[in-house]
């Protein structure tokens, strides 16, 4: 018996609109999608550059990796702030 483990990704409905309509990123974000997509970029870098440096000096009592995980990605996280 052959198990297959994978995830996929769902891309957010906001995410999903804004890449078929980026003319309408000004609109409902306040800045054009070339800015979005870097900022996208630059916030994940961010978070994985933080996560890094907090994992450094933790103390773990249970192995890395387990516990709750989060929900929402760094791109969701980013929209539904600049939406709101």
């Amino acid at each position: 018996m052959v198990e297959l483990n994978f995830t996929i990704k769902q891309m957010s409905i906001i995410r999903e609109f804004i890449d078929q309509n980026p003319q309408e990123t000004k609109r409902l974000l306040g800045m054009e999608y070339p800015q979005l997509i870097d900022l996208i970029k630059s916030a994940e870098l961010l978070d994985e550059k933080r996560r890094r440096e907090r994992d450094k000096t933790k103390i773990r009592l249970i192995k890395s990796g387990s516990g709750c995980p989060s929900k929402l990605s760094v791109e969701d996280r980013l929209l539904l702030t600049l939406m709101g």
